[in-house]
């Protein structure tokens, strides 16, 4: 179940731009501090908020992987209406001004992929189509998409988000969260579960004592050839500190085509 926090509202005006989708520099990671957390250092996390009731409420998270394209998790989205969402990116700490400023705008569309199953989690994956564009800052880029050809044996992969640290906790933090993930093969992980692991699906470890309770829709980051990848999704779950089992992440690379037809039907419809 997703547990809800509220956001402070603040207001901001922005000038319309676009945003290049060619710079790769946008995924470099030269300059990423592992152990450090400061505004800017995440740009393509976005955050998904609740209006319905007249405030701007916490829903879970997700990635900007172009200027009007926002990629999360479809079972944070049930029963939610394009009206009432909006995606705030570049926030950083909730509980401050003092940081970059952030960037609200509405869904006009929301695109959930029709075999998303509840009961597994197999493709757990939406887009949110955006009124308007994004204007790109320090603090406010696209994230890159992993594809078959990028390998992530050994990498360095992590989630962002502002969900439960620990699974014994009710508290939320306010600035952005980091945790760290190991990446396993599906045949050691289905071996282990007792059934076979979907192909839209990842392994991961490194969540035992840790909560990803409001972190659905976050991106599943991982460094390949010195770039930020997003290579999957969260999806839920939280495990006690003596719960060995493998965490399952909604597989980007194995759903591209999927995203891919999509953005050519968004670009076809002229959204």
């Amino acid at each position: 179940m997703t547990l809800y926090f509220i956001f402070l509202v603040l207001l901001f005006s922005f000038a319309n731009g676009q945003q290049s989708e060619t710079n790769q520099e946008k995924c470099s990671a030269r300059n990423y501090k592992p152990y450090q957390s400061f505004p800017g250092q995440y740009p393509w996390l976005v955050a998904l908020l609740d209006q319905s009731d007249g405030l701007k409420v916490y829903i879970g998270a997700g990635s900007l992987i172009s200027g009007k394209l926002v990629l999360t998790a479809a079972h944070i989205l049930e029963d939610i209406a394009e009206n009432d969402l909006v995606v705030r990116g570049g926030e950083y700490n909730v509980s401050t001004t003092d940081d970059c400023p952030h960037q609200d705008i509405q869904v006009s569309r929301i695109i959930r992929h029709e075999g998303y199953n509840k009961h597994n989690a197999a493709n757990n994956m939406a887009l949110l189509v955006l009124k308007t564009t994004f204007d790109k800052s320090i603090n406010v880029e696209r994230i890159c998409l992993r594809t078959l050809e990028h390998s992530i044996d050994g990498g360095r992969c992590f989630f962002i988000g502002w969900g439960k640290e620990n699974w014994d906790s009710e508290d939320y933090p306010t600035a952005i969260k980091r945790t760290d993930i190991g990446i396993l093969g599906k045949a050691q992980c289905s071996a282990q579960l007792k059934r076979q692991v979907p192909s839209q699906q990842i392994c991961g470890t490194g969540l035992q004592g840790r909560d990803s309770t409001g972190d659905g829709g976050a991106p599943l980051i991982c460094i390949v050839d010195n770039q930020f990848l997003q290579v999957g999704i969260v999806n839920w779950g939280k495990r006690e500190p003596t719960n060995t089992n493998f965490t399952l992440f909604t597989d980007v690379a194995e759903l591209r085509f999927w995203i891919d037809y999509q953005l050519t039907y968004i670009m076809r419809m002229k959204y």
